[in-house]
């Protein structure tokens, strides 16, 4: 349940203050984003 409400609040703050998470990695991120424009066309 504590794990829950963690993410909870985490996403909560990031979309409240339109921020991205501060803990990603940006190569892995700029794949992610990469793959899905590959995937849309």
């Amino acid at each position: 349940m504590a794990v829950a409400k963690k993410l909870a609040v985490i996403v909560w703050h990031m979309q409240s203050k339109a921020e991205d998470y501060a803990r990603v990695r940006p190569a892995l991120h700029a794949k992610k984003l990469r793959d899905l424009e590959l995937r849309s066309g």
